[in-house]
């Protein structure tokens, strides 16, 4: 659904959805217009909770010399954390086009990126969730490589954003998912029509969980069997949904979730 946030804030409210992932493009355009306090209030008012803010997008490989552009991007981001009493910021891993990146030198790199924005967003008391993409033009795919990555940074206020589709489509596992539940702060439940992948599109091929053949509730109950007791996202993009009225569209995710907790009890 394509909405204002104070649209979709008073749409979730009406829907009773309580805790929301809010995109980053978002807050920039409401922080254009409303106050901090304005927006705690439209928070308060619908009795929701922001659990993450998606993201902080391909953060792994700035040059040093465009270094302090991504400083400035991190403490605005803490900002809007900070307007919206959240804790976590998704970072996705970057994208890359050398068809042969050594991979020594990428995790490397992104662990030191890694280490720079964990340290900023520390001061707030915010945490650093990495999330692996598996599509070609991605420097990470795994739950595996995103572990040695964060090891490799030394930072403590980092965690791993688990995406079903993606973790299906790469080379994780459902057994890595079991290894690392501890390590994962949230996961983006959802589905694909089948899993020929390379004729899928990596934004509106997605299905809401359960509606699709990634089982998505044994990649769950893995991570919960491993340790993961954090909050789970329904991360959707076809178009049919963005395109309905959006009371439609939040009962629709509001039931598809409801639906999907039933599976895992």
């Amino acid at each position: 659904m394509q909405a204002r946030l104070e649209n979709f804030l008073d749409g979730c409210g009406a829907a009773g959805i309580r805790e929301v992932e809010l995109r980053v493009p978002k807050l920039q355009e409401a922080h254009y217009h409303l106050s901090p306090k304005e927006i705690r209030t439209m928070l308060d008012r619908n009795g929701i909770q922001v659990t993450a803010i998606n993201s902080l997008e391909d953060f792994g490989l700035v040059p040093d010399e465009n270094l302090s552009i991504l400083r400035r991007e991190v403490e605005t981001i803490a900002v809007y954390c900070e307007s919206c009493s959240c804790s976590l910021v998704v970072a996705p891993v970057a994208r890359w086009f050398d068809p042969n990146p050594d991979r020594q030198w990428l995790t490397s790199m992104t662990a030191r990126r890694l280490r720079i924005i964990a340290d900023i967003l520390r001061q707030y008391g915010i945490e650093v969730g990495l999330e692996p993409i598996a599509y070609d033009c991605f420097t990470v795919w795994t739950l595996e490589h995103a572990s040695e990555i964060i090891d490799s940074s030394g930072a403590d206020n980092v965690s791993i954003v688990a995406d079903v589709y993606n973790l299906a489509r790469g080379e994780s596992t459902i057994d890595s998912m079991r290894r690392l539940g501890s390590r994962i702060s949230m996961i983006h439940v959802n589905d694909a029509p089948h899993t020929r992948f390379e004729h899928m599109d990596l934004v509106h091929d997605r299905e809401f969980p359960g509606d699709g053949v990634l089982e998505p509730q044994k990649w769950v109950s893995a991570a919960i069997e491993g340790g993961f007791h954090g909050p789970l996202s329904i991360e959707i993009f076809p178009k049919t949904v963005w395109e309905m009225e959006k009371y439609e569209a939040l009962e629709l995710c509001k039931r598809k979730c409801r639906q999907f907790e039933d599976v895992l009890r």
